[in-house]
Order: C-alpha cells, then sequence, then structure tokens
C-alpha cells in the first residue's frame, strides 16, 4: 500500500549498494618442497605413525590388564551399575573423559560410565567417525 503526500527523507546510508563480488574458493596449492625437504617430510610421516603404533599398542595391553579391570569394576560400583548419562544397566563402557593420567593412574573424575549408546555418542561428538548400535 502506498501512502500519497508522504515524503520519505533521504539518509545517508540509503544509497544504492554494489553487490558484493565472489570471492573464489582456490584450493591452496603445496609448497613445492626440494628432495631434501621431501625426505624430511616423508621421516616425519614414519616417525608420527610409528609412535601412534606404539601409544596404540600400549593403550591395548593397558586394557587387558588386571589393573584396568579392577579400576573399570570400581568405576562401575561408583556408579551403581548404570549408564551415567541415560541410566541404562545393560552393555556398559568406561569412558576416559582425559588421557593425562592414563595407564593405572586414572582418577575418579577421569572416567565416566556409559552405555554403548551412549559412549558411540560421545565420540561421535568429538568428531571421530563410530556407528550407533541399537540397544
Amino acid at each position: 500500500m502506498k501512502r500519497s503526500g508522504i515524503k520519505r527523507k533521504a539518509w545517508p546510508n540509503n544509497k544504492p549498494r554494489k553487490p558484493l563480488a565472489r570471492v573464489s574458493k582456490k584450493k591452496a596449492s603445496k609448497p613445492v618442497l626440494s628432495s631434501a625437504g621431501r625426505v624430511a617430510a616423508s621421516t616425519l610421516k614414519k616417525e608420527n605413525a610409528e609412535r601412534r603404533r606404539k601409544r596404540k599398542a600400549k593403550y591395548a595391553a593397558f586394557m587387558m590388564s588386571a589393573a584396568w579391570k579392577k579400576i573399570r569394576a570400581a568405576a562401575i560400583a561408583r556408579a551403581n551399575g548404570k549408564c551415567e548419562s541415560c541410566g541404562w544397566d545393560d552393555n556398559l563402557t568406561v569412558h576416559h573423559k582425559t588421557y593425562r593420567r592414563f595407564g593405572g593412574q586414572e582418577l575418579p573424575e577421569d572416567l565416566e560410565v556409559l552405555c554403548r549408546t551412549c559412549h558411540e555418542r560421545v565420540h561421535a561428538l568429538e568428531g571421530k567417525k563410530v556407528t550407533l548400535t541399537r540397544r
């Protein structure tokens, strides 16, 4: 509906605007490395992979130990045998909130008792690829 007889005031910010320019999303090109640089990068990748492999082996060994089973049982008892997130009492796992004191030195606040579904949900929220299972 148009009102006749009313003039709009001209404000400084009522000027016609130019459309925004589109910024191209080009992928950054990889830096060209010399042969020495390629060798150094390759060595670094191998060292990181080896460190990761050792850390995973240490984790797997500890998770099978009697010390972990004792810590796990204490955590589940502290949670009254239920998931701390949803209250489910079947298929419980003990989730490490932090690995700062990993290897038998965990504090009770470092661990959280979760059912399998909630545990997978926590890891999905952390950005790790997991598949959710039905209870």
